[in-house]
């Protein structure tokens, strides 16, 4: 889908995607425009003039004619455009759920710079994330605490695999980050090595949902002190005679 938000959004991951640390300050140097006036952009608050947008397309190096037609087609599909990239993004962005988990714990606060602080992100992206979260109903904010809404409208969403991939892939990063910053007390990574039957890997992957199930059963706090990740990976490290003819 293409449109004028679509487009900011997709160029800013993927600078993420090269550099996980690249902030929506960083991105919004790059464009010329101001941390606030972006994030504007970002949470569906702010529609750049057609002016405005061929400044930042040319920032962006699109042609005059590509920043045109994007430009006509954002205009014919604002709203589906808003309402499925506030998806894909939610989806793709395990930041959205560590700010959900947050409402559990003791003394929280709908206030950007105290979740910022919390689970280590910008400033202006918890304010995005925060925003996101309250337009697609998810969230609300009463008394200055984040209030989770009991239906969620997006887990029957069709999925983009791009977005599944992006989720793992930033919690991945976030595991790598705490081997270095996180006290071994605090924490529990540990891998296995073994030799398998692929007949099995589908009886394999069963048994680990449903002991990730049983886990968070056992251990999921109303209220808790910290948000924690469960992660679990099972992949190869010997390519099969079918991958290595590719």
């Amino acid at each position: 889908m293409n449109s004028v938000r679509k487009l900011l959004f997709d160029s800013f991951n993927e600078r993420r995607a090269k550099n996980p640390r690249y902030s929506l300050r960083s991105y919004s140097r790059t464009l010329g425009v101001s941390p606030s006036y972006l994030s504007m952009i970002f949470s569906g608050q702010r529609v750049p003039s057609d002016k405005k947008f061929q400044e930042l397309a040319s920032r962006l190096g699109l042609s005059p004619f590509e920043a045109d037609l994007i430009s006509r087609q954002h205009d014919e599909n604002r709203t589906k455009a808003v309402v499925s990239d506030d998806h894909f993004r939610l989806v793709a962005d395990w930041r959205h759920y560590a700010i959900l988990n947050l409402s559990k714990v003791k003394g929280h606060r709908a206030d950007k710079r105290w979740i910022a602080r919390r689970i280590g992100i910008d400033e202006m992206e918890a304010a995005e994330c925060l925003q996101r979260l309250k337009v697609l109903n998810l969230v609300s904010v009463v008394d200055d605490k984040i209030v989770v809404s009991e239906s969620n409208s997006t887990t029957s969403e069709d999925i983009p695999s791009a977005a599944i991939r992006r989720f793992h892939s930033g919690l991945l990063h976030e595991a790598e980050k705490s081997l270095e910053e996180v006290h071994v007390s605090h924490r529990e990574i540990a891998s296995i090595l073994m030799s398998i039957k692929k007949t099995d890997l589908p009886k394999m992957k069963r048994s680990l949902r449903k002991m990730q199930e049983t886990f968070a059963d056992a251990y999921e706090a109303r209220v808790g002190d910290e948000v924690y990740a469960f992660c679990l990976q099972l992949f190869p490290l010997t390519k099969s005679s079918e991958e290595k003819s590719k």
